[in-house]
């Protein structure tokens, strides 16, 4: 009997394998008296780890009822509990199709042959390993810390038992129990969670293995002289597209396995998740005194929020795998194929509209939106506790007094207002350092397409994005060489530009005209590379919708300086003129698409952190504009700031939104073109075109929100509702203000 379980998903093989020591995931072939000596010692697990704990805190529960403290103290872990006993009913019940399900997966992954795919597997196993080890290590200090931290005489947690639990040896049998409890039952629900996105992963990864088939479905058939492939290589690439329809429909009936074993009880998690969020965090107010206890409490709060952001995610991935291959289809050279062939990856195409998803019972999708709506759910109900409890005026003064600790609040928003835009400026750095080689690739790639119009229409496009972009960076080097010099230029000895803490007194000299000299250098050179970061991404994007731009005047321009023969059509002659500028044009959205997935992949999570940090920036700044005492040149400085940083959030959204726009005007330049006057071979083309440029290009915010207009005005995005940036941002200046009086 073999313990490991063996998996190319080496998170997935683990957390088998724990189960499996638990006597929740039999050995294949157990049979006989040897599987129900197991399954017995899966009722004895159940029973020691959580059939207990579910008792004795259900009865504790009603004792205390009414005291909602003592109340909090006692769900937050009861709850957890409950959602972990569904979970392994679940795999107890479905086990058999479960394990088929995970057969299936390891199959498909052990058996791909290139490079490339072997390099898509070994990426989805390093991306669930990083969030296992993640997972595992937050729930390990979680644990330790409940072990840890009860005083002497009190259990780690809360439970009611039928005797005295405060004399020996009751009280050290008890202790042992909830601690070894507590301990294997958090490593078994990291487990079992780990079983359900780690199925998942593999799911999407073998989406991404379809779309790798699809992009190079006639790899190694070279184009005959006619511009079609030969009878013999449409006999070898009908067998391709027919295994690539076989894998698309096997993983397709996967998410739906998927949907049909996991779904109740990760609607279940996701209550129970959304209770554990608001109760854990009251606890975290009405908890003083012991700091272990309150670490602890952190990281179980930060531990529920990333166990529910972990199934958001890779339901997220999946429904954005899924949508991908209709792109991956039309990224083959469909244009040498025979019609047949094309119908077939239209029908493929066609398919891929409807989006594979997977959702929580039902109601809703797992995605990113989902998990900022639980997170605001969650809040909502902390909330409504803060209001039911009588001792709300207790935490109040708790919170003031926090506040009081940290100090006068005009001093902290003058030494933070600057610090947020560095932190972001950081992770910029950082990006580009790691990315260097993919981003220079982009970079001489949209320069050699740009350089190659020769068309004086061509040229004056290429022209008028350029003449935009330059503005753009005038303006924004303007205002923010205002921000730097004012900053330097607005105090006087021994005050520096910046607050900040240094190791000496800094307002003797010379240690004051060293500070002074280094922080206005550091100043200048960091807005220089701000500019330059933020130009670099907004400029990449702008060259992909120029190139889109220049792709529709050629669409429109498909039939120039060609006549039409008496029967109102083109000739034989000038049809295969018409051909092969349509399968350049083609060939050029191909590359403009993968142009902008490149930039999606290189530059999402950076411009999510902007959006995300700008709301801070724009409030603390705010607050120094109304409660600083200081000179016009500073006043000036921090206006220009307040523009800058408004600016800069909108160069991103507005050439995001330009994007989106330009890649939706294909499908119509293609329709402007005379297109009847072409056979139907050609129009049967321009519909395929047609038919990919419904689904519009978006850059997005870390995959959470698009980069537009709309966005500008947001920072947060909900089901079907949106915060807006400036709104948000003066809330938080409100609060401030409030505080400050």
């Amino acid at each position: 009997m073999h313990l490991l379980v063996e998996n190319p998903n080496l998170s997935l093989s683990l957390a088998l394998t724990g189960l499996r020591l638990v006597g929740f995931w039999p050995p294949e072939g157990l049979a006989g008296t040897t599987r129900t000596a197991y399954d017995v010692y899966a009722a004895f697990s159940f029973t020691v780890l959580l059939g207990i704990f579910l008792l004795a805190q259900t009865i504790d529960l009603f004792v205390i009822w009414g005291d909602i403290p003592l109340m909090t103290a006692t769900a937050f872990l009861l709850f957890t509990n409950l959602a972990q006993a569904t979970k392994f009913i679940n795999i107890a019940v479905r086990g058999d199709r479960i394990r088929a399900l995970v057969d299936d997966g390891s199959r498909v992954l052990k058996a791909v042959e290139t490079e490339e795919a072997r390099n898509i597997v070994i990426n989805c196993d390093k991306q669930t390993r990083l969030q296992l080890i993640s997972f595992f290590t937050l729930t390990l200090v979680t644990i330790t810390g409940f072990a840890t931290s009860a005083e002497s005489g009190n259990l780690p947690l809360r439970a009611w038992y039928p005797y005295d639990t405060t004399k020996s040896p009751a009280y050290e049998l008890t202790y042992a129990h909830q601690v070894y409890a507590l301990f294997v039952a958090a490593f078994l629900n990291v487990a079992k969670d780990t079983v359900v996105t780690s199925l998942l992963a593999q799911c999407h990864c073998r989406l991404q293995l379809l779309a790798l088939s699809l992009r190079t479905l006639c790899r190694d058939l070279p184009v005959q002289g006619v511009g079609l492939l030969s009878p013999q290589q449409e006999k070898t690439l009908v067998s391709r597209i027919r295994r690539c329809v076989v894998h698309h429909q096997s993983a397709l009936e996967a998410a739906t396995q998927m949907q049909l074993y996991f779904s109740e009880p990760t609607f279940a998690q996701f209550n129970v998740s959304l209770v554990i969020i608001c109760v854990t965090a009251f606890q975290l107010v009405s908890q003083s005194g012991n700091m272990v206890r309150l670490a602890s409490m952190c990281t179980y709060l930060v531990n529920m929020m990333f166990q529910v952001f972990l199934y958001c995610y890779q339901g997220n991935q999946l429904s954005e795998e899924s949508s991908e291959i209709a792109g991956a289809a039309y990224l083959s050279p469909w244009y040498v194929m025979s019609p047949a062939r094309r119908r077939d990856i239209l029908f493929i195409m066609t398919r891929s509209r409807r989006i594979a998803r997977i959702t929580a019972g039902g109601f809703t999708t797992l995605s990113l939106a989902s998990f900022m709506a639980i997170i605001k759910a969650s809040y909502s109900l902390f909330t409504l506790l803060k209001q039911v409890d009588e001792k709300c005026l207790y935490i109040t003064v708790q919170a003031a007094e926090l506040i009081s600790v940290f100090g006068d609040v005009s001093a902290m928003t003058s030494a933070g207002f600057l610090l947020f835009t560095n932190i972001v400026l950081f992770i910029k750095m950082i990006n580009v350092m790691m990315r260097r080689d993919q981003i220079h690739e982009m970079v001489d790639d949209m320069d050699k397409k740009l350089r190659d119009v020769k068309d004086d229409d061509e040229i004056a496009v290429v022209k008028s994005v350029d003449r935009l972009t330059t503005w753009q960076l005038y303006i924004f080097t303007f205002l923010s060489l205002n921000v730097v010099f004012g900053l330097a230029a607005s105090v006087e000895k021994p005050l520096l530009p910046l607050p900040a803490r240094y190791p000496f007194d800094a307002t003797v000299s010379p240690a004051f005209e060293i500070t002074y000299l280094h922080q206005s250098t550091a100043l200048i050179l960091s807005a220089i590379v701000n500019i330059s970061l933020d130009t670099l991404v907004t400029s990449l994007t702008a060259q992909c919708y120029c190139r889109f731009r220049l792709l529709a005047l050629s669409l429109t321009k498909l039939c120039q300086n060609l006549k039409v023969n008496a029967k109102m059509m083109l000739s034989e002659d000038d049809e295969k003129i018409v051909l092969l500028r349509l399968r350049a044009c083609v060939k050029e959205h191909q590359a403009i698409l993968l142009k902008a997935v490149q930039i999606q992949k290189n530059f999402s999570m950076p411009i999510f952190y902007q959006l995300t940090v700008s709301s801070f920036i724009i409030c603390v700044t705010a607050y120094q504009l109304a409660f600083e005492e200081m000179q016009f040149v500073r006043l000036w400085s921090l206006l220009a700031y307040l523009t800058v940083m408004m600016l800069q959030v909108f160069l991103y959204c507005y050439h995001g939104n330009e994007l989106t726009i330009q890649s939706t005007e294909i499908s119509a330049a293609a329709y402007e073109c005379p297109w009847y006057v072409c056979s139907r071979t050609l129009r049967r083309n321009l519909l395929m075109l047609m038919i990919r440029s419904v689904r519009v290009v978006c850059i997005t915010a870390g995959g959470i929100t698009n980069l537009s207009l709309g966005t500008f005005m947001r920072v947060r995005i909900y089901i079907h509702t949106y915060n807006h940036i400036i709104k948000a941002s003066y809330s938080f200046f409100t609060v401030l203000q409030t505080v400050q009086e």
